[in-house]
């Protein structure tokens, strides 16, 4: 189980201030607050309304998204290795591709489909954690 408040978490309409609606958490009946990037007078750090108010709802967005997610960090970084092995792949194959189908010679690329999609398909294997 997450120790953190569950999501979805929201912005409050009163400010900078990061909320829990009902039924997100146990004993709901009202909204539940987590905190505020708005500052304190007394506090070092004291951003403006606007800037508090972008990182309340980056705070906000960012937690939403890495929903279910048991490491947020490990996860995205995995993801995005992926997406560099697919784009990779897909740079090295699509060129032949491409030049297979201006030459005419579809059936080349019909009498060996499964080659070129494994070449993909392997340098996505190649980046898998």
């Amino acid at each position: 189980m997450s120790k953190h408040t569950p999501e979805p978490w929201a912005l409050s309409s009163e400010s900078a201030r990061i909320i829990v609606e009902p039924p997100a958490f146990e004993g709901a009946g009202s909204r539940r607050f987590i905190g505020s990037t708005c500052g304190h007078p007394n506090s070092w750090i004291y951003p403006t309304e606007e800037s508090g108010e972008a990182n309340a709802l980056r705070i906000v967005s960012c937690v939403n998204a890495c929903a279910g997610m048991e490491d947020p960090g490990k996860e995205i970084q995995c993801m995005r290795r992926q997406l560099h092995a697919v784009l990779s792949g897909l740079e090295q194959t699509l060129p032949d591709l491409i030049e297979i189908m201006l030459s005419g010679d579809v059936g080349e690329l019909l009498n060996d489909p499964v080659g070129h999609l494994q070449r993909v398909y392997g340098a996505v294997l190649e980046y898998r954690v």
